[in-house]
């Protein structure tokens, strides 16, 4: 049951509506409001790619491209600002709106996974 579409090969892979060229599973979310047959077997595609992959792609979310498009400009350019510019926004203080920090389980786990993380609580 292989097929092809304009972008994504549809894989045999129940577990996900698409894989990746790469095998990373695409999980689509068109038919999803309203269908509560859908919305369960995508809840349960979501927590098979978690536990298999630890991440997935979403196609068909309704995000226009050029929102996108501009959040991973806006993110590019925070990186790029000199460092005294960022230290504004780092905090582990999970309660402010924006947060900027380094390695967020640091003190949960025995190794270091080092890695700059930046997020928006809209």
């Amino acid at each position: 049951m292989s097929s092809e579409t304009s972008e994504f090969q549809v894989d045999s892979n129940p577990d996900y509506d698409r894989e990746s060229e790469l095998g990373a599973p695409i999980i689509d979310l068109q038919g999803i409001g309203g269908d509560s047959a859908r919305g369960a077997v995508v809840i349960n595609q979501v927590r098979n790619a978690c536990a298999d992959w630890g991440f997935f792609q979403v196609v068909h979310h309704g995000i226009p491209a050029s929102v996108l498009d501009e959040m991973i400009d806006g993110i590019s350019q925070f990186h790029e600002q000199d460092t005294e510019v960022k230290k504004q926004f780092y905090s582990r203080d999970a309660t402010r709106k924006v947060l900027y920090l380094s390695n967020y389980d640091l003190y949960k786990l025995k190794a270091a996974n080092w890695r700059d993380s930046f997020g928006c609580i809209c």
